[in-house]
């Protein structure tokens, strides 16, 4: 990767210094949300479908209600990465 951002991007592709400096700023700020992308299922869709679908205004219920099934994934996460 840092060869192809200093040669071909920055080089080949970069009209001009400040160019080069954008590619900088966007490749630095690139970020992963690692916890959305594991508990999709569990936690990102039951949420949203369960409050904002059901226009449910009890957000505190239904995250209590959410707990068990979100811990238990936690733990197996934890199980795997211990491995």
């Amino acid at each position: 990767i840092p060869e192809y951002k200093e040669v071909l991007l920055k080089t080949k592709y970069a009209r001009d210094n400040e160019s080069e400096d954008m590619i900088d700023i966007v490749i630095d700020s690139v970020s992963f949300e690692f916890g959305l992308n594991a508990w999709q299922d569990t936690v990102a869709n039951p949420l949203v479908k369960n409050i904002f679908v059901a226009r449910n205004p009890s957000v505190a219920s239904t995250l209590a209600k959410m707990q068990t099934s979100v811990d238990t994934q936690i733990e197996k996460l934890v199980e795997k990465l211990e491995q």
